[in-house]
């Protein structure tokens, strides 16, 4: 890492602080954390727009392999 870098190299963190730290471990944690909590509207939002581009996939996907 970059002597000038602004940002802290995690391995040069003392104990103390690494501990404290709390990195989500899960993709249903990530999601919560950074999107919301399911049930909440930005939660909503996010699943429905997901769910509309894998099922646009789905069907371009479906389009190519029929031709």
């Amino acid at each position: 890492m970059c002597s000038n870098s602004k940002h802290a190299d995690l391995t040069t963190l003392p104990a103390s602080t690494k501990a404290n730290l709390s990195f989500p471990h899960s993709l249903p944690e990530m999601k919560d954390k950074y999107i919301g909590k399911v049930g909440t509207t930005e939660r909503d939002v996010y699943e429905s727009k997901l769910r509309v581009d894998v099922l646009g996939k789905m069907i371009k996907t479906a389009r190519k392999f029929l031709k």
